[in-house]
């Protein structure tokens, strides 16, 4: 998916930030070295800038923060290019170069979307001194900025928390990718709140699979935390249908966590387990069923057709799940111990499993 790449490529950037010793394969030791620069070295640096090579990345490094104003004042260099490694070196310094974030912030007015691409990295960097600069950023008429500033933030976690309502507001954005990158921050913000549940329901049925598979795991993350996520059930069913695998998966995974408050999609989950094609499907079903324990009943039958499904992952969670709803439903006593047989030590293991249960 279109998301994966950019996520990538930010994850990327933190483990650089984070890491400052590694660029350019440096030894991890230079990174805490310091040097007494000199004013007119790192002018020299800064001018080198626009072509960085392993030395000039060596030298700046060495000078850490005493180059930080020069690569202020490089953000208003005619040069692009100039501009555009200054944004990503301060962004390279993390926290440590925060006094660049208002120069940073300006930068996003660069007419250079290279340059304001590399602002939007460096202040993801700044942890959560930067997210006020960040939210005006999803505000921007610019549909790339808004969509690069909101996976901006999925880098700054649960301290860009104010940037939910902000967030929200862009799953109804006229742009996919906006709309996508927002239903992805939204999905890996480990503070996201009930709040965003309504538009995430909507955002489920959107057109485009990049948005909805955001949306859906976002209400997969929620399904673990609040009671709300019930009301996602009805458009959770709907998407077991969806032409995207890892969609679907998604969605038998929040039922199965929604718990007996999805008892309404037994009949959804029941018609994946019997048809669906994708083995990690069949199992994520079995299992949620199981999750939903007694509300499901109705799925023993199919459970047990499961048992010799040609796959051992999904014979294993319908063992496990026939324990969960009711071991003493017809044949299900009878087929669990026919499954002690099984081929698989794992299938083996979660009949025994739930025979053991049972008796306590």
């Amino acid at each position: 998916m279109r998301q994966a790449k950019r996520l990538d490529n930010l994850l990327l950037g933190m483990v650089l930030s984070q890491c400052l010793g590694s660029i350019g394969n440096l030894p991890p030791a230079l990174a805490q070295q310091t040097a007494d620069c000199t004013e007119s070295e790192v002018a020299n640096y800064i001018e080198q800038i626009s072509k960085p090579d392993r030395k000039l990345l060596e030298s700046l490094i060495r000078c850490q923060l005493k180059t930080v104003p020069a690569l202020i004042t490089a953000l208003k260099s005619p040069d692009k290019d100039v501009r555009s490694q200054a944004a990503n070196m301060l962004g390279a310094m993390g926290k440590k170069a925060k006094v660049a974030i208002p120069a940073l912030t300006d930068t996003l007015k660069d007419p250079d979307k290279d340059v304001r691409n590399q602002a939007i990295s460096a202040l993801a960097h700044m942890d959560k001194d930067a997210v006020p600069a960040l939210i005006s950023a999803l505000k921007s008429p610019d549909r790339d900025m808004r969509s690069q500033s909101a996976m901006a933030l999925v880098g700054i976690g649960e301290k860009a928390n104010e940037a939910e309502p902000a967030l929200i507001m862009l799953l109804k954005d006229s742009d996919r990718d906006v709309r996508s990158s927002a239903a992805t921050a939204l999905a890996f913000k480990s503070g996201i709140s009930k709040n965003a549940l309504p538009a995430l329901i909507t955002a489920l049925k959107d057109e485009d699979k990049d948005v909805r598979f955001g949306a859906v795991f976002a209400i997969d993350v929620l399904s673990i935390r609040v009671k709300e996520a019930r009301d996602a059930v009805p458009a959770l069913i709907f998407a077991l249908k969806d032409s995207e695998q890892l969609i679907r998966l998604r969605a038998a995974m929040a039922l199965g966590f929604i718990g007996k408050d999805a008892k309404d999609a037994v009949p959804a989950l029941i018609a994946a387990l019997q048809t669906d094609t994708d083995v990690l499907m069949r199992s994520q079903t079995a299992d949620a069923l199981g999750r939903i324990g007694g509300e499901a009943k109705d799925a023993v039958p199919a459970l047990i057709t499961a048992l010799k499904d040609p796959n051992p992952k999904v014979r294993s969670s319908a063992a496990i799940a026939l324990g969960n709803i009711d071991i003493n439903a017809p044949n299900a006593l009878s087929e669990l111990i026919t499954t002690l047989k099984d081929s698989d030590i794992n299938v083996r293991v979660s009949a025994a499993t739930s025979l053991v249960d049972s008796q306590r």
